[in-house]
């Protein structure tokens, strides 16, 4: 599966370049379709046991802007995973022509209970992110 985003007016700066902020979106959306095609729903993992992933570390390289109107693909691939943490590559490439890298991050994404404690066994993100065939383009 492909997730394609298309950069609207509303993503864009007032000179039509992508605002930086987009880009955070539209990876956000690639890990969370990632871990959901994977058979991980984190609504379901917030909602039932409680455990919420927010960012732990960002490491994110503009290579090149997207203007208004052009589409790229966010293409999701696990690092590494450990009790408490997973990490993420993710690439922003053009639709049309993936060999145009726009942005490269990676990110570090850590469990907390709704108290705010950090969740020492997220089972569910190792058994997804230590799947056979990990790389997903999504």
């Amino acid at each position: 599966m492909s997730l394609e985003f298309t950069a609207y007016y509303s993503d864009t700066d007032s000179y039509g370049v992508v605002w930086h902020g987009s880009y955070l979106r539209w990876l956000e959306a690639g890990r969370v379709e990632y871990l959901r095609e994977n058979g991980l729903d984190i609504m379901k993992l917030q909602d039932e046991d409680g455990i919420v992933l927010p960012l732990a570390a960002l490491e994110i390289k503009y290579i090149a802007p997207v203007r208004c109107g052009e589409r790229v693909k966010v293409i999701t691939e696990p690092e590494e995973t450990r009790n408490t943490w997973a990490t993420f590559n993710q690439t922003i490439v053009s639709a049309q022509n993936p060999d145009k890298v726009y942005v490269k991050a990676h990110i570090k994404c850590g469990g907390v209970d709704r108290e705010g404690k950090l969740v020492k066994n997220l089972k569910e993100i190792l058994e997804v992110c230590q799947k056979e065939e990990n790389t997903y383009a999504c």
